[in-house]
C-alpha cells in the first residue's frame, strides 16, 4: 500500500516557496563579505612576513607580554574576520550576530589602539588618518547587517537550493 503524504503541498511547492539567505544580500554587501575573506588573509600574511623579516621573533622580544598579546592579536583578528564572513556566505542563520560582534572588538580595538598610538607620541597623524580609513569603510558594512539582520534570521529560509528542510 502507497504511503499517503500528511501534506496537501507536495515537496516540489515548499522547494520553490524557500528563499536562500545570500538573495538577501545585497551585491554591495556580497562584495564586503569577499573583501572581508581576503583582505585579512593578505593582512595576516602581511604582518607574519614583516615580523620574519624584521627578525621580530627573537628571544628578547618574545619574553616580552605586550609583544606577545600584540602577536597573538594580529593573528586572531584576521582569523576572526575570515571566519565571520565565511559563515555568512554559507548561510549560516547566527552569521550575522556572529559578524556584528567580530566587527565591534574589531572597531574597538582599532579605536584603542589609534588612540594609544597618538597619545603616545610613537606614531604620526597619518598612521590616525589611515587607520579611521579603514574603520568608516566598517560603517556601511555594519549598517547593511543590521538591516538584514531580522529577515536574515528568520525560519523558513533555506541553507542551500538543495535543502529539503526548513532551518531551525
Amino acid at each position: 500500500m502507497p504511503e499517503v503524504p500528511t501534506s496537501i503541498f507536495d515537496q516540489v511547492f515548499i522547494q520553490e516557496t524557500r528563499v536562500r539567505r545570500r538573495k538577501l544580500m545585497p551585491k554591495a554587501l556580497k562584495v564586503y563579505v569577499w573583501v572581508f575573506m581576503v583582505l585579512p588573509v593578505l593582512m595576516l600574511a602581511a604582518t607574519l612576513y614583516a615580523r620574519w623579516r624584521f627578525r621580530a621573533f627573537t628571544p628578547e622580544l618574545m619574553s616580552d607580554l605586550w609583544y606577545i598579546i600584540n602577536l597573538v592579536l594580529a593573528i586572531l583578528f584576521p582569523i576572526m574576520r575570515i571566519a565571520a564572513n565565511l559563515f555568512i556566505w554559507l548561510e549560516k542563520r547566527w552569521a550575522i550576530l556572529v559578524a556584528l560582534v567580530v566587527d565591534f572588538v574589531f572597531i574597538s580595538f582599532q579605536a584603542f589602539s589609534m588612540y594609544t598610538l597618538y597619545a603616545s607620541g610613537v606614531s604620526n597623524l597619518s598612521v590616525v588618518v589611515i587607520t579611521a580609513f579603514w574603520l568608516l569603510i566598517d560603517i556601511p558594512y555594519i549598517i547593511m547587517l543590521l538591516k538584514i539582520k531580522g529577515s536574515w534570521e528568520q525560519k523558513g529560509y533555506a541553507t542551500n537550493e538543495l535543502s529539503d528542510i526548513y532551518v531551525k
